[in-house]
């Protein structure tokens, strides 16, 4: 990615950059393979950093109402306006595809803080017990290489209204990682591919096992104990999910896990619009 300008609107105090997203860009590798998109939350991501470049410091604490409008493909250019609200430490965030007329892709409120939060207290371990059987990750999501989060379950749950808990990890060679650390961020596309991992969501009509692809559709909230984690941390999330129609609810807690406990990273109600991949 290239950051080409910035400019400021004084009438609005509205901050936007520009940049380029080339086909070659690592956002890219293996990420719906078939149908390259560039991720929902690298897109948050980009708003995150512009907004880290414009006004200082300012790490992420949570994300309201973010809209994702239309998928950004290879070889784009894009425009992220920031607009304080007026709430302390809240931008309205804006990402418009250039180019022609422009287009609104994604929206909504991104919070952050000056200071950096050091994370969630210590939390209870995830339930022991037999891993469930289940096929190859493979089978169930599209996802390949650096973009595969996901690796295992750790319990699935028997009843709607409890969590089942799923382990992954965010590989090295991922585009949130730098120097040794992953953007928080990373969290909600863990919880994205948790979700269409249950395997009573994979069922199909006729009772075949689906492999399914959930793009993010919108997120209702998130709210981030730190900005990141190490990118040697395990990611461990309990996951309650429901589908109607084509639109899948995930309600996530996310934790790394480390020297045998568990430390809260991410809270968050996502929206993803699930395919057959």
């Amino acid at each position: 990615m290239s950051t080409d300008r910035t400019r400021v609107r004084p009438e609005g105090g509205t901050v936007r950059s520009t940049l380029s997203i080339a086909a070659t860009d690592r956002a890219f590798d293996g990420h719906f393979p078939d149908n390259p998109a560039f991720p929902g939350v690298g897109q948050l991501w980009l708003g995150q950093i512009a907004a880290a470049t414009q006004y200082g410091a300012a790490y992420p604490v949570g994300l309201r109402r973010v809209r994702f409008r239309a998928p950004v493909g290879p070889d784009t250019s894009l425009a992220i306006d920031l607009t304080p609200t007026g709430a302390e430490h809240e931008l309205a965030t804006e990402i418009w595809r250039l180019g022609g007329e422009e287009s609104l892709v994604t929206d909504g409120t991104l919070l952050v803080s000056p200071s950096p939060r050091t994370g969630g207290p210590a939390r209870v371990a995830p339930p022991t017990c037999d891993a469930p059987a289940q096929p190859d990750i493979e089978s169930i999501l599209p996802h390949r290489g650096p973009a595969r989060f996901l690796s295992a379950a750790l319990s699935i749950a028997t009843e709607d209204s409890q969590p089942s808990w799923l382990l992954g990890r965010v590989p090295a060679d991922n585009f949130l990682v730098a120097d040794g650390r992953v953007t928080v961020f990373a969290a909600l596309e863990f919880a994205a591919q948790a979700g269409p991992a249950v395997p009573e969501l994979r069922k199909g009509p006729d009772g075949d096992v689906r492999r399914l692809a959930g793009l993010f559709a919108g997120i209702r909230s998130a709210d981030f104990a730190a900005p990141s984690f190490a990118v040697d941390d395990e990611l461990v999330a309990a996951v309650t999910a429901s589908q109607r129609g084509p639109f899948m609810t995930v309600l996530a807690e996310v934790y790394t896990r480390h020297g045998g406990e568990l430390h809260e990273l991410a809270t968050a109600a996502i929206k993803l619009l699930v395919n057959d991949a």
